[in-house]
């Protein structure tokens, strides 16, 4: 059957995904503009990610991660 996404879960990775990001971020001083043009989006939208405005494809989750040269699962903090 079809299971429904704890909502609590959801919002803990989402919180996860953006305390990384921040953090990467940070450390590389780079601004949320500069990570959209170089992942190919237009350069308000990790902007509009961050702010919840749009929720961010599963494919920009791995672009995203692949820029950074780690997995989704880091990023989100999952341990297999």
């Amino acid at each position: 059957g079809f299971i429904m996404l704890d909502r609590k879960k959801y919002e803990d990775y989402w919180y996860a995904f953006q305390q990384k990001l921040d953090e990467i971020l940070a450390e590389r001083k780079m601004s949320y503009r500069k990570l959209s043009v170089e992942i190919g989006k237009s350069p308000g939208y990790i902007y509009d990610v961050v702010n919840r405005r749009i929720d961010p494809s599963f494919e920009s989750l791995f672009e995203i991660s692949e820029y950074f040269g780690c997995t989704v699962w880091d990023f989100l903090n999952i341990s297999n």
